[in-house]
């Protein structure tokens, strides 16, 4: 965070006038709001030069919501972790990780059981 205020701080100053002081965090050289279009194009930048599969934000956000529901980790943590308004939200979104791990669980549990 102190870098990005650094370099805002920066871009404020070479801007001079023409900077617009939203007091948003994630914004252009001038101030302004970025698109959420940029995010995503940065995302697969990023990914492509760190050498991993090149997705999309909405597939890794969904890919993690998955892993921690895969993981074990109570619905309800997961439905705040993932910001959803309920968690019946959470539950209609990643019922096929539920399904999943529910069918791991009573494999598990049979074989635990020796049946």
């Amino acid at each position: 965070m102190r870098r990005t205020r650094a370099r805002q701080s920066a871009e404020r100053l070479a801007a001079g006038e023409v900077y617009v002081d939203s007091g948003l965090v994630v914004v252009d050289e001038i101030g302004r709001p970025l698109h959420p279009r940029q995010f995503g194009e940065t995302f697969k930048r990023l990914s492509g030069q760190a050498g991993v599969p090149v997705t999309t934000l909405h597939t890794a956000r969904h890919g993690f919501g998955s892993y921690l529901l895969d993981q074990g980790v109570p619905l309800p943590i997961v439905s705040k972790v993932m910001g959803h308004a309920s968690v019946d939200v959470t539950a209609r979104v990643y019922a096929h990780a539920l399904s999943t791990g529910a069918d791991e669980r009573v494999r598990s549990a049979m074989v635990a059981a020796g049946l």
